[in-house]
């Protein structure tokens, strides 16, 4: 037989070197695509912890919201990251994924429920599980959202104007990242970098609305819990859907999560008794359960299925019920209210009075009720508490020392009353949380320029009825210039202390004889 005089070393480099080129070449493509999702992954983590800090610097609830979207969109970036490097050691084994074992398969037969169930659960991909995952997270935490934003009370948000323009400056960078997965992905036909694209260019849309909610807040219309609402009901759709598909994949033995159901579908079929029935066959299919289980889960179902049929038409007549129910309201006789129309005041001429009153269903109109009837309290100079005894040697708090115009250090105990007679005036400053420190801020600086144009002994004896009657009116008229819409009732002097330090002085000059 002839030989060949080739040498054997180099037959195997040339049997080797198609094959060698064609893996290297797959290798080339499959890095390309896998740079381009590591390069959006990163850009989006840096987009993400940008807009958390721009919730810590505003306190927006929708920017809270669109912080979590963004969260959601590293989730999803990370499964397309995911899918293809399996893609990419797919096409380099050449091969699926490893069948179960003989001794899995034996197992896999036992009668214990809990070993097979355990044997089936380690066969699952563990990308399906990673997205099942982080279904399960988003879901839970767009609930805390919405709970967060309806539960707690309105905040003023800081910097309206700049974090709204920052954020539909975030919106482009979305977009780029989304051009650049669609370039690439349509270069390699990449299907997960392609459907990856898409969300990001709802995210670019998410964040120009919250940029726009933002900037119409600096004009004085407030839609931020709105905003927030909806981008939390958006990620919910989107956990419902990953979680949805998650477990269908599983079903199916796929590999990958792929959108069989769009949420619209997923909440039409969560009300109908066969898709329950197809998953409980699924199981007992893939985990061979007995007779016995088989009978119990039956009985089960077809409760439950009772259950839910009456269940569900009592929960939504009660919603009905609960609903509609926010037509009605009262205001009691130490009140009055103020109604508000999508954010905005309607009874501009009137306040509304004591009695039932009707108004839309909520979230349409809203109603604040302020308290007129009852006296509140503002401690100025120094406070004590009110079981301590007004001795000059004792210590009583705050400390806080004047000066009087004879150069004399003295501690004043003043308390003012006050009520609210405009509760219109009275919002546009309580809106903001500020009445109550104008009030002590105006009062606390009249002090001074009284306390200065007095004696001490004048302060506390011999003109203390006249320069305690002007200060009252002077504080007044400084709040009805503010336009604060309170009227001050009493200004209060318990008493003025010399400072304990010299106490000892004072009760000396008291005892020398005239």
């Amino acid at each position: 037989m002839r030989q060949s005089s080739i040498p054997l070393q180099k037959k195997s480099s040339l049997l080797c070197l198609p094959s060698s080129r064609f893996y290297q070449r797959t290798r080339c493509c499959v890095t390309q695509s896998l740079k381009a999702a590591s390069i959006a992954l990163g850009l989006i983590i840096l987009l993400t912890l940008l807009k958390f800090f721009l919730y810590w610097l505003s306190g927006s609830v929708a920017v809270f919201s669109e912080a979590w979207h963004s969260f959601s969109d590293i989730c999803t970036t990370l499964l397309v990251l995911i899918s293809i490097f399996r893609q990419q050691k797919k096409q380099a084994q050449k091969h699926a994924v490893p069948a179960v074992s003989d001794e899995e398969e034996a197992r896999s037969r036992r009668p214990n429920f809990i070993i097979r169930t355990y044997t089936w659960m380690r066969t699952i991909n563990s990308e399906l599980k990673i997205a099942l995952l982080i279904g399960t997270v988003l879901l839970f935490a767009s609930l805390a959202i919405i709970w967060k934003t309806w539960s707690t009370e309105a905040v003023e948000i800081n910097a309206p104007l700049i974090t709204g323009l920052i954020f539909i400056g975030l919106s482009f960078g979305s977009f780029f990242i989304s051009r650049f997965e669609s370039r690439i992905g349509a270069d390699e036909q990449s299907a997960a970098l392609l459907a990856d694209s898409q969300h990001n260019r709802a995210d670019m849309v998410i964040s120009l609305l919250t940029g726009v909610s933002l900037i119409v807040y600096y004009f004085g219309i407030n839609v931020d819990r709105y905003v927030g609402t909806f981008i939390a009901l958006y990620i919910f759709s989107f956990a419902t859907e990953l979680i949805v598909n998650s477990i269908r994949a599983i079903a199916l033995n796929q590999g990958t999560v792929e959108n069989g159901y769009r949420f619209s579908s997923i909440m039409f079929k969560a009300f109908q008794l066969s898709t329950y029935k197809k998953l409980y066959n699924h199981l007992e299919h893939r985990l061979n359960l007995g007779d016995k289980f088989r009978f119990t889960v039956k009985t089960v179902v077809k409760s439950a299925g009772i259950f839910v049929k009456w269940g569900t038409r009592a929960t939504l007549a009660g919603g009905l019920l609960l609903y509609f129910s926010t037509v009605f309201y009262t205001i009691k006789a130490d009140e009055r209210g103020l109604l508000f129309r999508f954010g905005r005041l309607v009874n501009l001429e009137s306040d509304l009075p004591p009695g039932l009153h009707l108004k839309l269903p909520y979230p349409v109109d809203r109603v604040m009720k302020i308290k007129t009837g009852t006296i509140h309290t503002i401690s100025l100079g120094n406070s004590r508490a009110e079981d301590v005894p007004m001795i000059w040697s004792k210590d009583h708090g705050d400390n806080q020392s004047f000066i009087s115009a004879d150069n004399n250090l003295f501690l004043p105990y003043i308390v003012i009353h006050y009520r609210i007679t405009d509760i219109r005036k009275y919002f546009s400053s309580y809106k903001s949380g500020t009445s109550e420190k104008v009030i002590s801020s105006v009062s606390s600086r009249l002090l001074n320029q009284y306390f200065t144009s007095y004696t001490f002994y004048d302060l506390i004896l011999f003109k203390r009825a006249t320069w305690t009657s002007e200060i009252k009116t002077a504080i007044q008229e400084q709040l009805d210039r503010l336009e604060l819409g309170v009227e001050l009732l009493e200004f209060c002097l318990k008493d003025l202390h010399p400072p304990i330090e010299l106490t000892g002085e004072y009760e000396e000059v008291g005892r020398r004889p005239n």
